[in-house]
């Protein structure tokens, strides 16, 4: 329990970090995904309806195949993605054989792969 607890705030924190680094804006006063792309809003949008079809795995590794350095947008879609995923119970996670750990971990390569993940090494500390 108690683990779970500090993979939720430390993805939270990992969140909020690369959001106000993306957009100049604070998570806790910011729930929007903005895209600058309307395929990037379709792609995260179908991404979310997989993720909550129970298809977590597929889903992640879609997003993960597809993320393109150069595009901005697939961090933000990235980014996102795994706020969403964190804001998912326990049970559901549990029942599609994913869990916190791996969400702090997908997050933490995607900002790697962007450029951030010195960023997130120093929020683990």
């Amino acid at each position: 329990m108690y683990e779970q607890d500090y993979f939720m705030r430390m993805i939270h924190e990992m969140v909020r970090m690369l959001i106000k680094l993306l957009t100049g804006k604070d998570t806790e006063r910011y729930d929007q995904v903005e895209f600058k792309e309307e395929q990037a809003r379709e792609d995260y949008e179908r991404l979310i309806g997989l993720a909550d079809g129970g298809d977590i795995c597929g889903a992640e590794n879609e997003l993960v195949e597809n993320a393109d350095i150069g595009n901005p947008d697939d961090l933000r879609k990235a980014v996102f993605f795994y706020r969403h995923l964190n804001g998912m119970s326990d049970e559901f996670l549990e029942a599609h054989d994913f869990s916190r750990e791996e969400i702090a971990q997908g997050l933490r390569y995607m900002a790697d792969m962007y450029g951030y993940g010195e960023i997130m090494e120093l929020l683990e500390e």
